[in-house]
């Protein structure tokens, strides 16, 4: 359970976004977004460098894992939690909401529960979902500055550079700093075959076919 101090929330933090009533009516508080995945590394730090001073075979033994995010924003894709958790082997299922159930012709809520299952290592699961909470929200809560590139390379290790969703994820990580989820996704590219590179136009971030998969 994650409580946000909404006299902090209003303060802001230095190169964040603020002003205007977004500092006073906004969703922060009552949403799963980029302040839960830095509750996520502070509190569960250890567990995510997959590190036990007294059982380290069972941080490295895959256990049947279940994660629930309640109030999840997903405004655009609705579809974009499969695409990105399934390829990792996760079962999910989306409970959505109607916006007013009074109103129902106002359509669906943007905000959803989702609930992943799968058999992996607990570090390998909060791994995922520290990445791609945001990656869903697309509003973090901090200044995004180049340090984040190696923050995401360190945390997407491992599943990251070969995710068929890969340059859909790096771009909404980095949401308008087109330029980091450039250098990032020629890091991830780095290594690989030549060959697939020239053939396939969604993994050369050099190639006009790739510039306009990444911006969405």
């Amino acid at each position: 359970m994650l409580d946000l101090n909404p006299i902090n929330l209003v303060r802001g933090k230095p190169g964040a976004r603020n002003g205007g009533l977004f500092a006073y009516v906004n969703d922060r508080p009552y949403v799963a977004s980029s302040f839960l995945s830095s509750a996520i590394a502070r509190v569960f730090g250890t567990a995510m460098s997959g590190k036990c001073d007294k059982m380290q075979e069972l941080a490295d033994t895959p256990l049947a894992l279940t994660a629930c995010i309640h109030i999840l924003p997903c405004h655009q894709d609705r579809e974009l939690s499969n695409k990105i958790f399934e390829p990792l082997g996760y079962t999910v299922a989306v409970k959505t909401y109607p916006l007013d159930e009074k109103f129902p012709e106002w359509g669906e809520s943007p905000y959803v529960d989702l609930t992943i299952s799968g058999r992996l290592k607990l570090s390998e699961l909060l791994n995922h979902l520290y990445v791609l909470i945001p990656v869903l929200d697309r509003q973090k809560h901090y200044y995004i500055s180049e340090d984040e590139i190696e923050k995401l390379l360190k945390n997407g290790e491992g599943w990251l550079g070969d995710h068929p969703s890969r340059n859909v994820i790096v771009e909404r990580y980095f949401h308008r700093q087109k330029s980091y989820a450039h250098q990032t996704l020629e890091r991830l590219l780095e290594g690989e075959p030549e060959e697939n590179s020239e053939s396939d136009g969604a993994k050369n971030v050099a190639s006009p076919e790739a510039q306009e998969k990444i911006n969405l």
